[in-house]
């Protein structure tokens, strides 16, 4: 929590430069800015400095107005998640710009209850990743996104074919997602992260995987395939392995902190 207005207002920084000397002026005026509530700090780090750049008739019209909050159930403590969605309503709900605040959360019942409440029920959109959520349309856009970048961006984009993929090929990529957009994401970083090697082939590499042995009617077979393949690929197997222990120990040492805590 202490840090979360900071945050904020750090990648507002970076996303619209022309605020940094507002929000650096508002810190130099009250040192003491960030041990105060969440609402004073988003008032004085984030709100006052975009109402004064705007104030100066700074175009808005190319700078980005989403602010993410993923994860907002990891937060510690229930009345804390609880005000940071209350505090984020009031804020911005005061705000000359139009700035949305995407939460994404799991449907815990004190936060379905904060969402209900009077003054956040009036300003709110829900998208429930439910059953009823068919995630196919966004993960073909996702890949078709992707792959036009790739032929744009990677250093051997005038070896790719201009037809490159085709439609087939993307339904193809979509139904093997099985709705997962991690098998999206990774089929793309595969395909496209070595400079050196032609995308179009790393993705016929890609569509003629073979599920592991007995693993054909398991759930993400396919994402298990990639994996297997991307792992078999690997130059330096002791290294990546040592890099693996390291993980595992920080996140068993995290878990013990929290434990502790």
């Amino acid at each position: 929590m202490s840090r979360f207005a900071a945050t904020i207002a750090h990648q507002v920084a970076i996303a619209i430069p022309a605020i940094r000397g507002f929000i650096e002026v508002a810190i130099d005026y009250n040192r003491g800015v960030f041990d105060l509530s969440i609402d004073t700090q988003l008032l004085k780090l984030v709100l006052e400095p975009l109402q004064r750049l705007h104030s100066t008739g700074f175009n808005f019209q190319n700078c980005p107005f989403l602010i993410i909050i993923d994860g907002l159930d990891e937060c510690q403590g229930n009345n804390m998640q609880s005000k940071i969605v209350k505090s984020l309503s009031a804020a911005f709900h005061s705000s000359p710009l139009c700035i949305r605040i995407l939460v994404a959360s799991r449907p815990e019942v004190y936060l379905q209850s904060t969402f209900n409440s009077v003054s956040v029920e009036n300003r709110l959109a829900r998208l429930a990743l439910s059953d009823e959520y068919f995630p196919e349309q966004d993960i073909y856009r996702f890949l078709n996104d992707s792959f036009d970048k790739i032929k744009r961006e990677h250093p051997l984009a005038s070896c790719i074919p201009s037809s490159w993929p085709s439609g087939d090929i993307l339904h193809e990529l979509t139904l093997k997602s099985s709705g997962q957009f991690i098998f999206a994401s990774t089929t793309v970083k595969y395909i496209g992260g070595d400079p050196h090697q032609l995308p179009h082939r790393r993705l016929d590499v890609v569509r003629c995987l073979q599920s592991p042995k007995g693993e054909k009617d398991m759930p993400y077979t396919e994402l298990n395939s990639l994996y297997c393949h991307v792992l078999a690929d690997i130059d330096d197997l002791e290294a990546v392995k040592k890099i693996l222990e390291v993980l595992l120990i920080v996140n068993s040492l995290i878990g013990s902190y929290d434990s502790i805590l």
